[in-house]
């Protein structure tokens, strides 16, 4: 229903923006918007001062020397975090001292809770509300993506800027966030198999491949600059006003 509606309104308007190239792909294939209009603008950030590891550690309550993943979103069914913590359940098989933080809010916190204590996990997974993403990121060693789909999430770009790298599933701005081997890792699918292979990729790195590759999404993070973005969009905008056809 929700597809009609916004083929229909696609009509009414000259330009669709999209933020990454999932998200055209499905406007184009699912919904049937004219190949003509759809145009590809990803998200951005600020530029800002994060929290150094030091202080976001001191926050988060973790040891310098442990590998923390973390996790910054609404606990709701569409980030899917039961198969983030059955990742990590699995990855914990080969790497039994990583540690996870899971931070948000959202309807399915009591279940996630429950299913932790459940599954052993109460030592090294910890939960934490009330806590502004960003001003953590830093604390953590690897960000985790276990979504069924997204379109291009903020939080990806905060890591970056960060200089923490992801390791997510194949969903929306995945591939324009994550540089393979460089800002982090991408699952070969949505099973929680792929996703806990893809998280040992990043925890098996020794100390210096680490630090180069917070390094290189620091600079990777600088493409998604809000100034960057803003400035397309306002081309994208003039294009319009200007009558071309070709966004």
């Amino acid at each position: 229903l929700y597809g009609i509606i916004e083929k229909f309104l696609s009509f009414c308007c000259d330009a669709v923006i999209v933020v990454s190239e999932v998200e055209k792909e499905h406007a184009l294939k699912y919904i049937g918007i004219n190949k003509k209009k759809v145009a590809v603008i990803s998200n951005g950030v600020q530029a800002r001062v994060f929290s150094n590891r030091v202080v976001a550690r001191q926050e988060l309550g973790f040891q310098d020397n442990e590998f923390v993943f973390g996790f910054v979103g609404r606990l709701s069914v569409q980030k899917n975090l039961l198969r983030l913590i059955e990742a990590f359940v699995l990855a914990r098989h080969q790497h039994s001292d990583l540690k996870l933080a899971v931070v948000g809010e959202g309807p399915l916190r009591g279940v996630i809770e429950d299913t932790i204590i459940e599954r052993g996990l109460a030592n090294s997974v910890q939960c934490f509300s009330g806590k502004i993403g960003r001003d953590i990121m830093a604390g953590f060693d690897g960000l985790l993506c276990s979504s069924d789909y997204e379109g291009f999430p903020i939080v990806f770009l905060e890591a970056l800027a960060a200089g923490v790298p992801i390791v997510t599933t194949p969903v929306g701005g995945a591939r324009e966030a994550v540089v393979e081997e460089q800002t982090g890792f991408v699952a070969n699918d949505f099973s929680a198999e792929s996703l806990a292979l893809a998280m040992l990729k990043l925890s098996a790195l020794d100390y210096e491949n680490r630090r180069l590759m917070a390094e290189q999404a620091r600079k990777h993070a600088q493409l998604f600059r809000i100034e960057t973005v803003a400035a397309k969009t306002r081309a994208l905008y003039q294009c319009v006003a200007d009558g071309k056809k070709k966004l």
